[in-house]
């Protein structure tokens, strides 16, 4: 059965990956966040978990921080929509 690990920021992984090893007799899995900040180590440790041991499917992260690994998903066309809406200059 697929899992799914929806995080708010990731940094060093050390949370993810701890919940990606108990979940690898699962099936898939698939990682979602909203800020990649990922430093070298993190890099790493993705890099290991995707490419080398194969136990993630999906690794996705917003365009808030700049990214480099896995899907980068923008939120500007979101802000844009909500700030147009919600303009209180407008009235």
């Amino acid at each position: 059965r697929p899992a799914v690990i929806i995080d708010d920021m990731f940094s060093t992984l050390t949370t993810v990956e701890g919940t990606i090893r108990k979940l690898t007799n699962h099936g898939a899995i698939y990682v979602y966040g909203v800020h990649g900040v990922l430093p070298a180590v993190g890099h790493d440790k993705l890099n290991q978990l995707v490419a080398r041991d194969g136990l993630v499917e999906e690794f996705v992260a917003t365009d808030t921080v700049d990214c480099d690994i896995g899907i980068d998903v923008s939120v500007i066309p979101e802000l844009v929509r909500f700030f147009r809406e919600k303009d209180p200059l407008r009235g």
